[in-house]
């Protein structure tokens, strides 16, 4: 969890987790159907209507931040997010330059938290506490 407090002035928080979540690819997230994103990777808008597949790269910013599964060769991750607004979900790719060789295989980034137009203001004097939880099923 990551708890900010404000003690004496407002303050606008963008804020998420980037954890780096061991897999093998192509990995599959559901329980997107129906949420809006943007897509940087791709340059669009749009929604989910069935589960995303990781494969390639990814970069999209989700307007809702419901509970998802990521799953790989049937191992199954449940993830949430307590506070959260948005949801992240990223991976670099091939030939990005932004993690050494074929690493980007190994790995997918599903972020929790309260981005872009759902940052969070905290008021002078109060707090925010922002929360990921995993289950291994």
């Amino acid at each position: 969890s990551l708890r900010i407090d404000s003690p004496t002035t407002e303050v606008v928080v963008d804020e998420a987790f980037h954890p780096y979540l061991r897999t093998g690819l192509p990995a599959t997230v559901s329980g997107l159907n129906g949420v809006a994103f943007r897509d940087f990777a791709a340059g669009h808008a749009g929604s989910e209507d069935s589960a995303l597949t990781v494969d390639r790269y990814v970069d999209r910013v989700y307007c809702g931040a419901p509970e998802t599964t990521l799953t790989h060769d049937g191992a199954r991750l449940g993830l949430a997010g307590e506070a959260a607004s948005s949801l992240i979900i990223w991976n670099p790719g091939p030939g990005s330059g932004m993690v050494p060789g074929d690493e980007w295989r190994h790995f997918v980034c599903i972020e929790y938290g309260n981005v872009q137009g759902n940052a969070v203001t905290i008021p002078a004097g109060g707090e925010h506490t922002l929360r990921t939880l995993l289950q291994v099923s």
